[in-house]
């Protein structure tokens, strides 16, 4: 603490409560010019016409092919196309490859 003359300088120093107030409310401000909003995307799936469900959302579009192989077969050897992000869905298609035997 300093003193002058038995007078307590250290009050002198801080800020004024106008300028304490002036300040967190600048802080305020800037917190809510930070905040966001994070939304959840839907995963569609699609096969040949088909609307798949998402089994699992954490696994890759592949997992998912080879998730529905048993289903149907012959997706194993389908492309994938996508992602395709509209209207807050993303969307991925399984395109059947195309190839002549023999």
């Amino acid at each position: 603490m300093y003193t002058a003359k038995g007078v307590d300088l250290s009050a002198h120093s801080r800020e004024s409560p106008i300028k304490q107030s002036r300040k967190r409310e600048t802080e305020r401000e800037e917190e809510e010019e930070i905040q966001m909003q994070i939304d959840r995307l839907t995963r569609l799936f699609s096969y040949t016409g088909l609307q798949l469900p998402d089994p699992d959302e954490r696994m890759t579009p592949e997992q998912v092919r080879d998730f529905y192989a048993s289903s149907y077969p012959e997706i194993t050897t389908a492309s994938i196309e996508g992602p395709d992000v509209s209207d807050g869905k993303v969307n991925f298609k399984f395109t059947r490859a195309l190839g002549t035997k023999g």
